[in-house]
């Protein structure tokens, strides 16, 4: 009856790993003690799926149950006993460590914790992860202070939530339990602040810091993410420590990746380029790289093409919009937008358009044409699209005060060009005997062109 609503909990990494360790698999069950039920539930899966290869299991209710279930490797004739006592000594043991360090990270705060991280190398070059600590929590100083007029979220306690954050986030790389069970770093961290009475934020801003930035539940937390992320990446490039092939050991791609992913899941308007020049001003040494900012924003915006590429954006409108714009949540909102309009007939039409005009008009850059020189339907239809298209966008630039609304209404706008353009391309020969007559249609094209640039670079 104890055991009814019990169920196990199955990851497939742990599934693999016991499938390729036994023959003859038998399925028994063992029993946590009691005492050992206080401790964090991640204190105890780690040394279950870790250490062990133990499965951890789950009341009706979700709750973490006091019961394993392990896979030995052949049949007892007393039907398990020993095994499982055998089970039970090995995870005691282990739990017994994880009780006594629990406690004895409790008896002071964790604060008091930053002072040993100055004997934490982080870096040879980058001094200790008490530097690092310090340098994160100016540059979030200066992240809330500038960002402020941008972000509607932040406000006059953001700064003192993410100082504090940033004060408390590598306090449990110091505590026993994280240096016995490493896998615990941030948990414990979140776990410790929470029982002492921090901001719930505070806590899981601290729990979720090694996240991927999808994952992160929080504009606070994110925003931490961001900074200190970004402050990571700078002090790698800034001593030479760039990624090199498939060689990334600092996983700066990864921290890069989550910048862009937070920008995005948060829409936080921010600007790169001053962050990572403030970290760098703050990185001991003289023999730092001058050009360190150029290219961290130079790797983030390659990541960023990637992903874009991934998204089913086409290739040459994510160069288009890289190239002229560091501004990661504008490039965004531009691009989903594109990416809405590709989906259409249209809009897939208008682009093919577009590109043909681009590759036909070559260096051309005269856009005068006269009307007297047309002698199809198909180049006066254009014509008189394109001069409307030209009032359109100006309309759209004087009325529309956000970038964002002003290039939706413009591409929009663009698109109505769309089944002209197709019938101009359709009916009419630009590459006309009559060289006039061939420049005039460069020219119009031309002119097409410099107005879809306006839109679309």
């Amino acid at each position: 009856e104890e055991k009814q609503g019990i169920s196990v909990v199955v990851s497939e990494d742990l599934m693999n790993e016991v499938i390729g360790l036994v023959e003859y698999p038998v399925v028994l069950m063992g029993k946590v003690p009691s005492k050992f039920m206080k401790l964090p539930e991640e204190a105890i899966i780690t040394p279950m799926k870790v250490h062990q290869r133990y499965f951890p299991t789950r009341d009706r209710e979700g709750k973490l149950a006091p019961y394993f279930v392990f896979v030995a490797n052949n049949l007892a004739s007393d039907g398990g006993k020993t095994i499982i006592a055998g089970t039970h000594r090995a995870l005691n043991a282990r739990l017994a460590d994880a009780l006594f360090f629990f406690e004895t990270d409790l008896q002071k705060p964790l604060e008091s914790h930053l002072d040993s991280l100055k004997k934490i190398t982080f870096n040879v070059k980058l001094g200790s992860v008490f530097d690092r600590i310090q340098r994160v929590t100016n540059l979030c100083r200066f992240a809330a202070s500038k960002l402020k007029d941008q972000n509607s979220f932040i406000n006059d306690s953001t700064e003192d939530l993410l100082v504090r954050i940033a004060t408390l986030a590598k306090c449990d790389l110091s505590t026993s339990m994280v240096y016995e069970f490493t896998e615990l770093q941030g948990i414990m961290g979140a776990h410790y602040a929470r029982i002492q009475g921090e901001n719930p934020e505070v806590c899981t801003a601290i729990r979720e810091q090694y996240l991927q930035g999808d994952e992160l539940s929080s504009l606070i937390s994110a925003f931490y993410s961001l900074v200190d992320k970004i402050e990571l990446i700078t002090s790698f490039f800034a001593i030479g420590k760039e990624p090199t092939g498939s060689k990334d050991p600092f996983a700066l791609r990864r921290a890069a990746i989550s910048i862009l992913k937070i920008i995005k899941k948060y829409e936080i308007k921010v600007d790169l380029g001053k962050l990572s020049q403030k970290a760098f001003e703050q990185l001991p040494g003289s023999d730092l790289n001058p050009k360190t900012v150029d290219r961290v924003i130079s790797f983030i915006m390659e990541r960023f093409k990637v992903l874009l590429k991934d998204s089913g954006i086409d290739h040459d409108i994510v160069q288009s919009l890289i190239s002229n714009s560091h501004d990661i949540l504008l490039i965004y909102q531009k691009s989903s937008i594109l990416n809405e309009i590709m989906k259409t007939t249209k809009g897939e039409k208008l682009m093919l358009g577009y590109k043909r005009a681009k590759n036909i008009i070559g260096d051309n850059n005269s856009t005068e044409v006269s009307k007297l020189l047309f002698s199809e339907d198909a180049e006066k239809v254009l014509f008189d699209k394109i001069k409307e298209l030209e009032t359109q966008l100006s309309e759209i630039e004087q009325q529309e005060a956000d970038i964002c609304a002003q290039f939706g209404k413009g591409v929009e706008a663009c698109v109505g060009v769309e089944e002209s353009i197709s019938d101009f391309f359709d009916k009419v020969l630009v590459n006309a005997d009559d060289r006039v007559v061939k420049q005039n249609r460069l020219n119009m094209l031309t002119k097409l062109v410099s107005l879809f640039s306006k839109v679309v670079p």
